[in-house]
Formats: C-alpha cells, structure tokens, sequence
C-alpha cells in the first residue's frame, strides 16, 4: 500500500512517533494511554472503542540498520521508534481504502463526496459502524483502475 505523488498538503503535525514498521498512505491513531505514540488502528480499536485519528502517514517506517545500509534519501524513511511527519489536512490519492467488511460483505462503490470514515488498518471506508468509526474527510474520485482513492482529509 502506498501514497501517491499527486498530493496537496494543507496541513502537518509531528508531534507522533510510531514504533512498528508502517507504510506511508494510511491514518495514524493516537495510543490510548501513551502520550504522542501513534498506530494504525486494528479491528478491536476501531470496532469496540473509540478511536482518534492523528492523520496521514507521509513517511516509511522501517527496520534500518545503519551498520549496513547507508542512511535512506531518495524517499522518506525513517527507523522504528521515530518522529514521523503526518498530515492533517490536505487532498491525497492513496490505495489504504476498505472494499470488504470483516466479514466479507462489500462496502459498495466509491463516489465524489462520500464522507469517509477511519476504518482497520489505517484504511478509510465509506462504511459506518455502529457510530464507532469518526469522520476523516471526504472522497474527491471513484477509485481508479489500479486502486487508489482521491480523498480530502480534514482532521
């Protein structure tokens, strides 16, 4: 899963570390009890409580070893356990969208001003649950052929 390069970025916080490797593209959420460490929500965080979206991860997490790997500077990556820069408001093309439910069931097809939600995974959804998923903005586009989704994020 990935961002895109087309992107408008109106607003960016980097008050969030995250300790386990990520991809950029997906919605960050803060960790209740912990102050200023961020995750991608998974299926208990987002269906049973209340979740708070932080924003958009606009850089790689990764495992690096800089013993023997040169430090990363053709893209943004950043090693475990860092600062990572995130947007909270902006328009972005990204590929972290829900299809299905958990259960299988299809959360039908995307369209121009769609209100989305924070749904698993750091993915957005079209789909609301029980009142449990909060608003994260709205969709810009139908999804293109190869997956990615035209999405204003307003946090």
């Amino acid at each position: 899963m990935s961002l895109r390069e087309s992107r408008q970025t109106f607003h960016t916080n980097i008050d969030c570390t995250v300790s386990g490797v990520s991809e950029r593209g997906g919605i960050l959420s803060y960790v209740p009890g912990v102050a200023g460490l961020c995750e991608y929500a998974d299926a208990t965080a987002v269906s049973g409580q209340l979740s708070n979206p932080a924003g958009l991860l606009l850089d790689d997490v990764e495992d690096l070893n800089y013993y023997n790997h040169p430090e990363y500077r053709q893209r943004n990556v950043v090693p475990q356990g860092s600062v990572v820069g995130i947007a909270t408001e902006g328009e972005f093309l990204t590929d972290f969208v829900e299809t299905a439910t958990a259960d299988g069931a299809s959360v039908g097809t995307y369209a121009p001003g769609d209100t989305l939600f924070l749904a698993d995974n750091g993915e957005v959804s079209r789909q609301q649950i029980a009142a449990l998923r909060p608003e994260v903005g709205k969709c810009l586009a139908a999804i293109t052929a190869d997956g990615f989704l035209k999405i204003r994020l307003e946090l």
